[in-house]
């Protein structure tokens, strides 16, 4: 629509000039007042309503074009890889994680075991040792040291088997006038279609063309609007979002 009338108005505009020239011409040739004739005024210009629809134009374009600015939903952002829920530089180990320390060819020493409120974890012959904030190679690092007073070049490995300490910073919320609201572990690939058929679908009383999807970037929310109806009903795609973990899918109830 927009570049319709943009064309128009580039066609338009030259011959408004024009008349304009022309009609200044005519005026600086004769002597005395100029008869005013259909489309011009006394001083040579363009009649003040053909004016009025060209300054009136102009500013629909404009309009038209600071609209089309307002930021939405890019297809970078649309089908942007999520990261997964880490820390930069590894996942660093939190309390009630489940580790598996493993030491080779000493399989009396190998453990599964949690990390305890204060961070540590137990292992054999050495007791306690701190794994909260560290990751498993710095942890695997710490056990070796430890165990090299007791078994011969260790060969140490850490494998954490639940994390459990990151689970609500790794999670997608759906609320609002889904079946079933609920909390779910993201996933790698997840959209907004995955999250909301997790809920159990739209209820009896959605406005699915309302929906929103909130996601903290830097600390701000950023809002985004989801056309979740146009998604479920007719296939268009264009706002089905892949997901962060954190995000949220707000479904509003229709106004009756």
């Amino acid at each position: 629509m927009v570049r319709i009338l943009q064309e128009g108005i580039n066609r338009w505009i030259p011959d408004f000039v024009m008349a304009g020239l022309k009609a200044e011409n005519q005026t600086g040739d004769r002597k005395g007042p100029v008869r005013e004739d259909r489309g011009l005024c006394r001083d040579g210009a363009v009649m003040h309503h053909d004016l009025h629809r060209f300054v009136l134009a102009m500013f629909i374009i404009s309009s038209m074009s600071v609209a089309g600015c307002t930021p939405g939903i890019t297809e970078q952002e649309r089908d942007a890889v999520a990261p997964p829920a880490v820390e930069q530089g590894g996942y660093k180990i939190g309390v009630d994680d489940r580790v598996q320390v493993s030491v080779w060819r000493n399989p009396e020493l190998t453990v599964i075991v949690p990390v305890r409120p204060d961070g540590m974890i137990s292992v054999p012959l050495i007791g306690d040792v701190q794994a909260g904030g560290k990751t498993a190679t710095e942890l695997a690092a710490d056990v070796k040291q430890k165990l090299a007073l007791f078994v011969r070049d260790p060969n140490v490995t850490i494998i954490i088997t639940e994390l459990r300490s990151h689970e609500f910073l790794s999670r997608v919320r759906v609320t609002g006038a889904v079946r079933t609201p609920r909390s779910s572990q993201y996933r790698q690939g997840m959209t907004v279609v995955d999250a909301v058929l997790e809920a159990g679908g739209l209820n009896d009383f959605a406005s699915p063309n309302s929906t929103k999807l909130y996601r903290t970037v830097d600390g701000k929310t950023k809002v985004y609007a989801i056309e979740l109806g146009g998604i479920l009903n007719s296939g268009k795609l264009e706002t089905n979002m892949k997901l962060f973990p954190g995000d949220v899918i707000a479904v509003p109830e229709r106004l009756f």
